[in-house]
């Protein structure tokens, strides 16, 4: 059953992995962006080992930069805990944004920040596949 953190993101558990889904169709403003950081922060201080999150976005539709800013900052923080992340199903919208800002591209090179799954499964799957 998911367990509510706040009012902007879900959290469960899949394994050894944290699913935290993003509640609201719209990223955007100052004082949203800096809850939702917290939020996502918050989400992973209890985890003892490196943390492992697949980060849901397929009820988001509209993402604005310091939307994008709070994913990079969240990731860079996983990143230094030794962990991973890999966004999950984005609408085609958000898709096409984190493409043409070249967060994440076609040819899953580690070029690109983002790591992105079709869906959950997926997702799953590939943080277990690679270190």
């Amino acid at each position: 059953m998911p367990q509510l953190c706040e009012r902007r993101l879900t959290c469960r558990r899949e394994g050894n992995a944290l699913i935290l889904t993003l509640a609201g169709p719209e990223i955007h403003g100052e004082a949203y962006c800096a809850a939702l950081l917290r939020e996502l922060l918050g989400a992973i201080a209890a985890n003892a080992r490196p943390p492992r999150v697949v980060l849901h976005l397929g009820e988001v539709s509209f993402i604005t930069s310091l939307g994008l800013a709070v994913l990079l900052r969240f990731r860079r923080r996983l990143l230094r805990r030794g962990g991973r992340l890999v966004l999950c199903a984005p609408a085609p919208r958000v898709a096409d944004l984190l493409e043409v800002t070249h967060l994440t591209g076609d040819d899953r090179s580690s070029r690109y920040p983002f790591e992105v799954a079709p869906d959950e499964a997926t997702a799953l799957s590939l943080l277990r596949s690679r270190p």
